[in-house]
């Protein structure tokens, strides 16, 4: 059967629901064909013993078989299927994706917190038509999920800073039934522990000119149109009101969650957790988005099958503004950093078709320039070796743990090659490519001046050859990449001739 171009599909297998979401693109404009939503609670479970039933197994089967034949049904060209926090946290996670395929053909993702924001926030393009504005204004997005919660600053159109705490939903509604046994003020006692858990954050927001507040997830969409009379733009004064009218009045709260099919506990712990925020932002504009996982894979399958490659550009250069503003915070030299990105870059491209790097490498390189420096805060002798220690450390907004410990690895590389019996060699090829190239990128700044201005980096049979203008001695810096010259002939098997124009 010919596939419908143009059409593309999401599913998202989460902790209470199963998703879905087909739209067909059109003169650059989104139109829904399916969207669908089915219950399985499986994150208490989960959280509870660390196992997916069989009987949630056998309910998430028939639902993925159904959600399935509506991929063949409309002939969807282009779709992903990803899973998060309970197939994460699930010892039997693997024998759950397994049987899925086995049954449907369809392969299922099981992708990490990282990822999983990084989507979600990338579906702002084309669900929020004042996107721009938004994250141009001074903006936090604080999104919490049943695994965790989220707080993302923005300014001037880019990510400034991304900051993960260690509470989602089924933590904040086992503490709070906890506390409701304990004491009848059990609401203020919830504040209160939220406020000690985001204390580190707190101080930074209290600082900040904000301008928007942006809630997500928590099913705080669904809530909105139960207990928000379905706004999505509020005051600073009316979500208050709302939350004194969900606080003080128990049994408003319990009947209303039973009727849209949520446990009020978590609805409640929820709301707390928002409310909390929202007495640190100095906010009078709280906006609940339309955004979800789902539309984040059908951007994300857009941005990679569609011809128009600028769409996402802004979203796509998130992940690499927040890597450059934690590498500030560890008082890295900034001019530094960003000369070794940018010559780093120019040589990838070089090399790239030639040694075949991929894009994936591209991102792991661009980490790397940004972060290979940070360890110099703790240990100034064997700052690079502690620089992949601290980077295995962190979770990094968009890059996956996998990419996580390839930027590790890359971070250390770079210290390694001045010594040609390193046994840094039996590491994998990209990965020593990847450093191969930082390191000429470091060495070409090593008095970190920025005195070479590279004009060409081209191949010539067996040589690299690096056109570049100074004003000044650069001594320094032709002896770093004299000291580089057998590593960067063995991974690469070319010899680097510098020529000054």
């Amino acid at each position: 059967m010919t596939k419908t171009p143009n059409l593309f599909g999401g599913i998202d297998i989460g902790s209470n629901t199963v998703k879905i979401k087909i739209v067909q693109l059109t003169n650059g404009k989104l139109k829904t064909l399916e969207d669908l939503s089915t219950d399985l609670p499986m994150g208490d479970e989960v959280f509870a013993t660390k196992l997916i039933s069989d009987a949630s197994t056998k309910r998430l089967l028939a639902i993925i078989q159904h959600y399935q034949k509506l991929l063949v049904q409309y002939q969807v060209e282009h779709y992903r299927v990803v899973a998060t926090t309970s197939l994460r946290e699930a010892d039997n996670a693997k024998f759950v994706v397994d049987a899925i395929h086995r049954q449907t053909g369809l392969r299922v993702e099981v992708i990490d917190d990282a990822i999983e924001k990084f989507l979600t926030y990338k579906s702002m393009r084309d669900q929020m038509s004042d996107y721009k504005q938004v994250r141009d204004e001074g903006t936090v997005l604080v999104e919490l999920t049943s695994g965790g919660c989220d707080v993302s600053f923005y300014r001037d159109n880019r990510m400034l800073r991304n900051d993960e705490i260690g509470i989602g939903s089924l933590e904040l509604k086992s503490t709070l039934k906890r506390y409701i046994e304990d004491t009848p003020n059990y609401i203020q006692v919830l504040e209160e522990y939220i406020e000690t858990k985001i204390d580190y954050v707190s101080k930074i927001l209290k600082k900040r000119h904000i301008k928007n507040y942006l809630i997500v997830g928590g099913d705080i969409r669904t809530i909105s149109q139960t207990f928000f009379d379905n706004k999505r733009l509020m005051s600073r004064k009316e979500f208050l009101d709302y939350y004194d009218r969900i606080s003080q009045d128990r049994e408003y709260l319990i009947r209303q969650s039973t009727l849209i099919g949520k446990d009020w506990h978590e609805v409640l712990a929820s709301i707390v957790l928002f409310a909390v925020f929202l007495k640190l932002i100095n906010s009078d504009r709280i906006l609940i988005p339309d955004i979800s996982l789902r539309d984040g894979l059908i951007s994300d399958l857009i941005s990679q099958h569609h011809s128009d490659k600028k769409r996402y550009q802004l979203f796509d250069e998130d992940p690499f503004s927040a890597s450059f503003q934690i590498a500030k915070r560890f008082g890295i030299h900034s001019a530094h950093a960003k000369y070794v990105h940018k010559v780093g870059l120019q040589l990838f491209h070089v090399l790239a078709d030639d040694y075949r790097l991929s894009t994936s490498d591209e991102r792991i390189l661009r980490h790397a320039a940004h972060l290979h420096e940070i360890g110099k805060s703790l240990d100034l002798n064997d700052y690079y070796d502690a620089s992949s220690q601290m980077i295995q450390g962190m979770r990094l907004f968009g890059v996956s743990n996998h990419e996580l410990e390839r930027v590790a690895m890359v971070s250390y590389i770079i210290g390694q090659l001045h010594d040609a019996d390193s046994e840094i060699y039996t590491t994998e090829l990209e990965d020593l490519q990847l450093g191969a190239i930082l390191a000429v990128a470091d060495a070409l700044d090593a008095s970190k001046q920025q005195k070479i201005k590279v004009q060409q980096m081209s191949l010539k049979e067996d040589r690299l050859l690096i056109r570049y203008k100074t004003k000044q001695t650069v001594t320094m810096e032709q002896t770093m990449i004299h000291g580089l010259l057998p590593s960067i002939l063995r991974i690469f098997g070319l010899r680097i001739e510098l020529e000054e124009a």
